[in-house]
């Protein structure tokens, strides 16, 4: 299998979640040509512009599931890139499955 990771402000992420079986491998390898990597980093990931659209608070509807989350994370709620309700929701189950289920 394939998998596309993006690495952006010197940060590496995967393009789509892959979720890989409790006895899979947990270190891989990433090959990164030569000419594209620095000996050392002369700038700060928070001085380059923000080639993501991210913003405030997500919009909600007065009432809705959005404004009651916006008004639980306060300054935490934000526009995120590259995820979806559903990644979300599996990245939530598999925490709550870690902390109460002891796997």
């Amino acid at each position: 299998m394939k998998a596309h990771v993006i690495i952006e402000k010197g940060q590496a992420r995967l393009v789509r979640p892959v979720y890989l079986k409790p006895d899979a491998p947990t270190c891989f390898e990433v090959e990164i040509p030569d000419d594209a990597v620095l000996d050392s980093r002369d700038w700060s990931p928070e001085k380059l512009p923000d080639s993501t659209p991210s913003g405030g608070k997500p919009a909600g509807q007065p009432g809705s599931l959005q404004a009651e989350l916006n008004d639980i994370l306060g300054d935490l709620a934000r526009v995120r890139p590259g995820t979806s309700i559903g990644d979300d929701h599996q990245i939530l189950l598999e925490a709550m499955e870690d902390r109460y289920a002891g796997r």
